[in-house]
């Protein structure tokens, strides 16, 4: 996550020394879909928290307690891996509506393999996920666990879908 929050300063930095930040930027249809893309990645952030702390009180209540918090740990990577993705996309749509000077078209397509890059890499990520979260309910007695863990795994798929649907203008 370091190399991410290195990408996230640097987006950051050209942001903030941008004088096209003080402008309303311009929200075409495919800049609709991906502010669209992004809401629901942040929705779906906020659901892996939720079920982060489901996992967090079972433990309390389950003899399994250390699947639910191996669960729970992969609910907290999950919701940092849409957080960041949601992020991204945000920044990313800020630098497509700067107006391009001499020079940095090359850049901005850069920055776009950089982030579709990034994006397989949060897929794969969230595969491992589904994989290891599936081994985990799949080897708990706790009905109440494995049942989360399928609700889970329903959003872990969802959110990976949704990060394959992303088309970068």
């Amino acid at each position: 996550m370091l190399k991410a929050s290195r990408f996230l300063a640097v987006l950051l930095l050209v942001l903030v020394s941008s004088p096209a930040l003080s402008q309303e930027p311009p929200t075409p249809s495919d800049m609709r879909s991906l502010a669209l893309v992004t809401k629901l990645l942040t929705e779906k952030g906020f659901r892996f928290l939720n079920h982060a702390r489901d996992f967090a009180e079972y433990r309390s209540s389950s003899p399994d307690y250390v699947r639910s918090m191996r669960i729970a740990q992969e609910a907290r990577a999950s919701s940092d891996l849409a957080a960041a993705a949601s992020v991204m996309l945000v920044l990313y749509a800020y630098i497509s509506h700067v107006p391009p000077r001499d020079g940095e078209e090359p850049e901005r397509a850069s920055v776009r393999r950089l982030l579709q890059d990034w994006l397989t890499g949060y897929i794969s990520q969230l595969q491992k996920s589904v994989s290891i979260t599936n081994y985990e309910a799949g080897n708990t007695q706790s009905a109440m666990i494995a049942n989360s863990a399928e609700r889970m795994k329903d959003d872990l798929r969802e959110t990976i879908e949704l990060l394959k649907s992303i088309k970068l203008p």
